[in-house]
């Protein structure tokens, strides 16, 4: 009995050692499909936040350019002016580079545009905001507008990488104003 007690033990011993890599790499995968999962929640919540971000500067290009040529009433333009917050990654960027390398090249290559999207988008934004106290004549239409252009690239991208995702192919086939007209439109929306 005491012979098969050994043996019982030296074969567990020898099965943990062969399971342990087997352990630790169901592991890292379960972790890595957590991590991805979060990822592409976080990305189709900024993806909702940037649909209204579209509306609110495209809102804001309007009553500027009312404004400007007399259209609206300078008092009711500044009253109804107002800014999106900015898009802040918080998951996307803790998680990216643990899940980078399990992303395809054309996955990369859409997070590394939307990452410099977001970058020229939210400097925009701040110039914007710093800009906001000054009358609405005094506001930067063309500012507004690259706004709202960088907003549509990103929803446009985001979303297309949301619903692809392994089968995402980026391609840039389109320009970033045939991309703003096209997610303009299907917001109904026309930019004077």
């Amino acid at each position: 009995m005491d012979i098969s007690k050994g043996v019982f033990a030296i074969l567990g011993v020898i099965v943990g050692g062969l399971m342990a890599p087997l352990v630790a790499s169901w592991t890292r995968r379960f972790e890595r499909k957590a991590k991805m999962s979060e990822f592409y929640t976080e990305l189709d919540d900024l993806r909702s936040h940037s649909e209204r971000m579209i509306i609110m500067l495209a809102h804001a290009n309007d009553i500027c350019a009312k404004a400007k040529k007399n259209i609206m009433p300078i008092q009711d333009a500044e009253k109804a002016y107002s800014l999106p917050s900015p898009l802040t990654f918080y998951i996307i960027e803790k998680n990216c580079p643990e899940i980078y390398s399990s992303l395809t090249i054309e996955q990369r290559r859409a997070v590394r545009a939307i990452m410099n999207i977001v970058s020229s988008l939210n400097s925009k934004l701040a110039k914007l905001s710093e800009m906001a106290s000054k009358s609405v004549l005094d506001q930067d239409v063309s500012l507004i507008k690259a706004a709202l252009y960088e907003a549509c690239s990103f929803k446009y991208v985001s979303e297309r990488l949301c619903n692809e995702r392994d089968r995402f192919i980026y391609f840039q086939d389109k320009t970033n104003d045939d991309i703003a007209k096209d997610v303009l439109a299907a917001f109904n929306i026309n930019i004077i």
